[in-house]
């Protein structure tokens, strides 16, 4: 991470640029193309009831019933938005889902920070900031935006833990106390 940080000051007015940049296009698509419409209700649905009624679930009639038709993970989502921001607030959702795709990009950058250099990060950067196909996924509120959020941290980290276990190489050699408190190397079999 503190190589990214340090690219990012290196090179302040390109990643600014190209942020809002991005973030503009993601807003476009907020505020001119929004898209709520069939799962939206269905994830709400399931956001509201369980702030209201503590109970994970779609209403039936006007009766709460449990469901398993949706993971948690979105309408806890939703349900922290509602709490936050009011029920029904969709477009609050939809500004926070571009902040967070924005992020995404900039992880993008690091990971390939992390496996090429830094010509690749600033590319990497200005592809995913730019594209309109994931820009656009901010504009329906659905778990897509969160989803796509969640698969380059776990590649970045991914990356970084690999790249440690490489470097200390653990499984090679095991340390351990020899006599009068002397560190010795012993290979692990």
């Amino acid at each position: 991470m503190t190589q990214l940080i340090e690219l990012v000051r290196r090179n302040w007015l390109f990643f600014l640029l190209v942020t809002m940049a991005g973030l503009a296009l993601r807003l476009f698509f907020v505020f001119r193309h929004p898209h709520l419409a069939g799962d939206t209700w269905i994830y709400g649905d399931i956001a509201k009831n369980w702030l209201d009624h503590g109970i994970f679930g779609v209403t039936d009639d006007g009766a709460v019933r449990p469901t398993l038709i949706r993971l948690p993970g979105y309408p806890g989502f939703l349900a922290a938005m509602f709490a936050i921001f009011g029920r029904e607030h969709y477009t609050a959702v939809l500004i926070v889902q571009a902040l967070i795709d924005t992020n995404t990009c900039l992880v993008i950058a690091g990971l390939a920070l992390e496996l090429i250099n830094e010509r690749a990060a600033k590319a990497a950067y200005v592809l995913a900031a730019l594209c309109p196909f994931t820009a656009s996924y901010v504009a329906a509120p659905l778990s897509e935006t969160l989803a796509i959020f969640c698969v380059p941290h776990a590649l970045y980290y991914g990356v970084r833990g690999l790249k440690a276990l490489e470097q200390d190489a653990p499984a090679a050699a095991a340390v351990r106390s020899g006599p009068a408190g002397r560190k010795e190397v012993m290979e692990a079999s």
